[in-house]
């Protein structure tokens, strides 16, 4: 398993950004979910999940940094 990081606060909803915004056709179809993420130090992350989180068509459905908060 995954290491725990303490993350206690997500965002209010997660953001969608379908496969349209992508200029390859590789990619039409494919959804990215952003989130932010709070620690127990309070340290803020984006980070977003390749696909729904269910169908593995809609992406890898992995998890990625995608920055850092102040």
């Amino acid at each position: 398993g995954g290491a725990d990081h303490g993350i206690r606060v997500a965002a209010d909803s997660a953001e969608v950004v379908r496969g349209e915004w992508w200029v390859s056709d590789h990619e039409k179809g494919k959804v990215r979910t952003y989130f932010v993420l709070e620690v127990e130090s309070g340290q803020r992350f984006w980070v977003f999940r390749g696909g729904d989180g269910i169908h593995a068509s809609t992406g890898s459905l992995t998890w990625y940094m995608h920055g850092v908060l102040s």
